[in-house]
């Protein structure tokens, strides 16, 4: 299954599958996000949770790709639910990164959006299985 498809699957399209962050199923409110693995650490000040970085607190970063990230952000902040796809770089050094691989049996629950260091990071609070995210018509 492509990343296209998948999104198409969870009932939330991709606006572009070469530069969108995520997208939006607004039936149920929920935002599906692509994060990446080695953007996901623990956190020892917040009780030892995991959190999978999501951008930059400012707006420097003006491609298309950030700018629908801040929306997407937006809406979390707003109560919409956050769900994410765990992808695997093929580089993790590149300043362009292409997707390797992603965990394709399980999402992650998105749930406190924090801000550190001048970066925004979503809680990882569960694994979820892609069958019971999928979008039923």
């Amino acid at each position: 299954m492509t990343m296209k498809a998948l999104f198409e699957e969870l009932g939330a399209p991709l606006n572009n599958p070469m530069w969108s962050w995520g997208a939006v199923r607004e039936q149920d409110r929920t935002v599906v996000l692509r994060v990446w693995l080695d953007g996901t650490k623990k956190f020892s000040e917040l009780g030892g949770k995991y959190y999978s970085w999501v951008s930059r607190a400012d707006e420097r970063d003006r491609s298309l790709g950030a700018a629908e990230r801040r929306r997407h952000v937006n809406l979390i902040r707003d109560g919409y639910r956050a769900i994410m796809v765990m992808c695997i770089a093929e580089d993790d050094e590149a300043e362009v990164r292409t997707i390797r691989e992603w965990d394709s049996r399980d999402l992650r629950v998105g749930g406190t959006l924090i801000e550190h260091n001048d970066e925004l990071w979503l809680e990882n609070v569960s694994r979820i299985s892609i069958f019971d995210v999928k979008f039923t018509k």
